[in-house]
Parts: C-alpha cells; structure tokens; sequence
C-alpha cells in the first residue's frame, strides 16, 4: 500500500533556472524555483518506486537519501525521463540483481534500442554488467510492483503516448495533453493530483504536447481532487506568482515536496 510520494523533481525538460543561469520570470532568491527534472518517487514501507530518471537522478535521490530502489516506472521515452539510467548501477551492484523497470512496449523497444549496454553489458560484460531488466506492460489496466499497486493509463503527449497512473488516492500524469475516457474514470474521487501544466505561458509553442492551465481546471472540474499540485514547470512559472494566481486547493509543486497519502 503506498504510503508517501515524494517530489524528487518538478521541471520541464530544461529545468529551472535553465543552462546558462537563465531564470526568466522565476525569483531566484526563492529556493522552490529551482527545479530539477520531473521524477518521483513512490513508497510503501517495503517498496520504493522510481519514476522516470532524468538526468537529475543522482542528486534527486541523494537530497532524498534515498537508500534503495526496487523497481522504475518510465511513463515514456523522451531524454529528460530517461537518460540518467547509468546513475541507477549503484543500486542495482549493492543488491546483486538488476533493477526491474516497467513500461509499455514502445517505450521498452526505445530504451532497449539506445541503451543496449544497459542490458548485455556492452563491450565487456565482466566489468559493465547488466543493471536494468525490462517488463513490458499493458497501455492500461492494473499491475503490482512490490506491495503497491498502480492502475496505469494511457496519455497522449502528441508526439509519443506517455503512462500515467493511480495508486491509491494518488495520481500521477506528467507529459501530458489529453486524457481519454478510461483515464478520467480511474481518476475520478482521487485526493492527490499531480499533473502537467507546461503549457502555461507557453501556449504557442507546446500547447500542442502539454496541459496548459486551462486544461488543467477542466481535469480538476471532472475528477474533483482534493488537492492538485501543477508540475513540469517552466522558468515562466514563479512559484509566489503562481501561489497568488491559483486556487487555495491548486499549488505549484516544489523539489523535495513530500506528500502523504496513508
């Protein structure tokens, strides 16, 4: 049963502030602007759950003190979600196995493809061994990992189909610009949602592949969640303005948020 959520990262895919010490609208002097890339992290007393591993992982999971990792949850293939695998040896070489990680089949085929040495060691399997073992899941439907059971749907992000997914009164939908029946039904009566709102000030240039606010109320209006918190957040989005902006029960996410979900 899972018990905490926590926000490892909560930006797009450039963070914020982004290369170059850019900051754009975002105060600086306010810790919760700085972002790392989206991923959290999913526990029960027995099971932790990774979700995605950007780049960012390492430092995600050592703010975190993150000690083990039992399985990764990828909700699509684009880089910012997946490209800090290598970070995830570590943890696969002190417990003496590979980390199983589940996805669809596309998105499995994709890592397979461009990260091949991840699973046959490369060059030299004695020194590079095999740290990640694919399971391939269904677009929706239930599945178990550990003790913590998520009920996984499909999201369509214009260019790929991405996964979201729902545990407990927990959900999550990151990448994400339109939800079908199915997904809104198993959302519906959630208390927690996290989701995307990328396209926030941004409407020209990904509103196509990502919620804007917009988007989002609608969501909110049809699944009625206790709380929401917006996330793949931009350098346009200031986390005090945004604050003044939103609804009491509508907040920005933050790195290092934790949420309880007993």
């Amino acid at each position: 049963m899972t018990k905490k959520i926590t926000i490892l990262g909560c930006s797009s895919s450039m963070g914020v502030p982004v290369a170059g010490d850019f900051w754009g609208e975002c105060d600086p002097n306010n810790p919760k602007n700085r972002r790392t890339k989206a991923s959290i992290l999913v526990s029960s007393d027995n099971t932790d759950i990774l979700v995605d591993t950007s780049v960012d992982v390492r430092q995600q999971l050592n703010d975190a003190k993150q000690k083990k990792i039992d399985a990764i949850f990828y909700t699509h293939d684009h880089s910012d979600h997946i490209n800090g695998m290598d970070d995830l040896r570590a943890y696969s070489y002190r417990s003496g196995k590979p980390i199983d990680f589940y996805t669809n089949q596309y998105t499995a085929d994709e890592i397979i493809k461009r990260f091949s040495y991840v699973f046959d060691g490369g060059m030299d399997s004695a020194l590079y061994t095999p740290f990640l073992k694919p399971n391939v899941i269904e677009n929706k439907g239930e599945i178990t990992i550990g003790d913590i059971d998520l009920h996984v749907f499909e999201q369509d992000h214009y260019s790929c189909k991405s996964l979201g997914f729902r545990t407990g009164d927990f959900a999550y939908c990151i990448d994400v610009v339109k939800m079908d029946d199915y997904a809104l039904d198993v959302l519906k009566g959630v208390k927690t949602f996290v989701v995307d709102g990328c396209a926030y000030h941004r409407e020209k240039s990904v509103l196509k592949s990502h919620a804007n606010l917009e988007q989002v109320f609608e969501w909110i209006d049809i699944i009625k969640p206790e709380k929401t918190y917006i996330s793949d957040l931009t350098m346009h989005m200031d986390y005090d303005t945004l604050c003044k902006e939103l609804p009491d029960n509508v907040r920005p996410a933050y790195d290092g948020l934790i949420i309880d979900v007993n």
